[in-house]
């Protein structure tokens, strides 16, 4: 799950097509409210977190 959800964080590859709202609701509910919490690893942890303040960069 962890790949996965990197993957999806990822938007250097493929630009999203999601408004900022509809990025909120994604991050709010699909990543940190179910994806995040099961996260094991600190590497993991650690992207993810980077990856977050890319996209809320980006998205903005």
């Amino acid at each position: 799950m962890e790949a996965d959800t990197l993957g999806m964080l990822d938007i250097s590859f493929v630009k999203s097509t999601f408004s900022k709202n509809n990025n909120n609701t994604f991050m709010k509910k699909g990543i940190k409210g179910l994806r995040l919490p099961k996260f094991i690893h600190e590497e993991a942890k650690q992207i993810a977190k980077e990856l977050i303040e890319k996209r809320n960069k980006l998205i903005q």
